[in-house]
């Protein structure tokens, strides 16, 4: 595994300013993205921008996430 970048956002989420990261890591037979919220682990979507992986954060507001997915692809112009 080799992490590749690291890209960063904002995005309001129910009213809160979110900051997001997004960590890209090559995994030798494909590319994913681990999405952390304020340092926090999210889930891992793969290059389609589907979820492979959701960690159950409480922290995290789940009615956000195809607004954050919606985001990822912009970002990563997918």
């Amino acid at each position: 595994m080799q992490e590749l970048q690291i890209l960063s956002f904002d995005e309001r989420c129910n009213n809160k300013l979110v900051h997001f990261q997004i960590k890209e890591k090559d995994m030798d037979d494909s590319i994913v993205y681990d999405i952390f919220s304020d340092k926090n682990y999210i889930m891992t979507l793969s290059k389609e921008g589907k979820i492979i992986f959701n960690n159950d954060n409480k922290d995290f507001d789940v009615s956000c996430t195809n607004k954050i997915i919606q985001r990822f692809k912009k970002v990563l112009q997918i």
